[in-house]
């Protein structure tokens, strides 16, 4: 009986840390469209699939940018 109950609990940890990579991957993607147009004035041939790309590799980079 402890085992099947050891079953259970483990693929909930894993889904709460693939949830929360997707509630920072939503954020990223907020933040790449909130900024975009900025950039794209200053830069008009960024694409926002490397604006994207961009922030994403920031916020691996920098554990300080928030992610909210």
């Amino acid at each position: 009986m402890k085992r099947k109950m050891q079953r259970q609990i483990q693929p909930a940890k894993k889904m709460s840390a693939s949830n929360q990579q997707a509630r920072e991957d939503i954020l990223h993607f907020k933040a790449a469209v909130d900024s975009y147009t900025a950039q794209a004035a200053k830069n008009p041939r960024l694409t926002f699939k490397s604006h994207l790309a961009a922030i994403m590799v920031m916020a691996r980079k920098d554990p300080t940018i928030p992610n909210s």
